[in-house]
């Protein structure tokens, strides 16, 4: 061929041997098969197994990666957050362990993982065992605030009568919890929800306890005998609106000198 001759006239007209490689790779076709076939991944379903499966979605509680006690969560499973601690839980209604506070229906989580050994991790709040627990499993120091309508002149008075008897607040609560048990107290003034169901082994939130506390207290007052207060607080007038007085949230003097732990006998609220 006529190229070939002219390479052999002058051999410095032909290329070097790398740049002939170099050329012929930028003209090669690779087959569109091979390169389709490098790409292409099985249609064949992969099965996962629980904990890989969880690793795919959120784990909202510890039991949504571990299965604890026979349980582990799913992508159905309901959850519920814990209104002390903002932790997440399982909503289940078939083990035996209360979820929800009867006096509120707020729902913690104490009891729950408590009863399945689940202790806190950075990941993971879990409430203290005494943000909800059984009413009778409780101790108390002091009177609630919210106690004879948040009059802490009431307050003060029914602090002085306990003092009088020899007792302590525990122990007036326990002994009101005997009676509340028993069925002598009239529950219509009770503000919490369910109150008619609730007993000394109900769970309650500590909010709720306190509800129960200052019910219990307002029924100590309005049983208690003269002689267990001292001469100048027995000797109060009952005020003609009791419980019910809007007077007594601000008005000192009337609040001090009329008696309010007792029944309405005008207004509304009588009874």
């Amino acid at each position: 061929m006529l190229f070939q001759s002219i390479l052999q006239a002058d051999p410095s007209l032909k290329r070097p041997s790398e740049d002939i490689k170099l050329i012929e790779s930028f003209a090669s076709i690779k087959s569109p098969l091979q390169v389709l076939n490098s790409g292409k991944k099985s249609k064949k379903k992969r099965v996962h197994s629980p904990s890989e499966e969880a690793s795919t979605w959120d784990l909202p509680c510890v039991q949504c990666g571990t299965e604890i006690r026979g349980f582990q969560c799913n992508r159905s499973t309901v959850h519920l957050q814990c209104q002390a601690c903002g932790g997440m839980m399982p909503l289940r209604t078939n083990i035996g362990v209360p979820q929800n506070c009867v006096g509120c229906d707020r729902a913690f989580c104490a009891a729950y993982w408590h009863a399945l050994g689940v202790t806190e991790s950075d990941l993971h709040p879990v409430c203290s065992p005494e943000t909800f627990k059984p009413i009778q499993e409780r101790t108390i120091t002091r009177i609630p605030s919210l106690t004879h309508e948040s009059n802490r002149h009431e307050q003060e008075i029914t602090e002085r009568c306990i003092a009088k008897m020899g007792k302590t607040l525990q122990d007036v609560v326990c002994d009101w919890i005997v009676k509340f048990d028993n069925g002598q107290i009239d529950r219509t003034r009770m503000a919490l929800n369910h109150a008619q169901t609730i007993t000394s082994r109900t769970c309650c939130c500590s909010e709720c306890y306190e509800k129960v506390v200052a019910f219990l207290l307002y029924w100590f007052r309005v049983k208690l005998l003269k002689h267990c207060m001292t001469q100048e607080d027995s000797q109060r007038e009952d005020c003609w609106y009791g419980y019910a007085c809007r007077t007594q949230h601000h008005n000192e003097e009337h609040a001090r000198k009329r008696n309010h732990v007792c029944l309405p006998t005008r207004g509304r609220s009588m009874s």
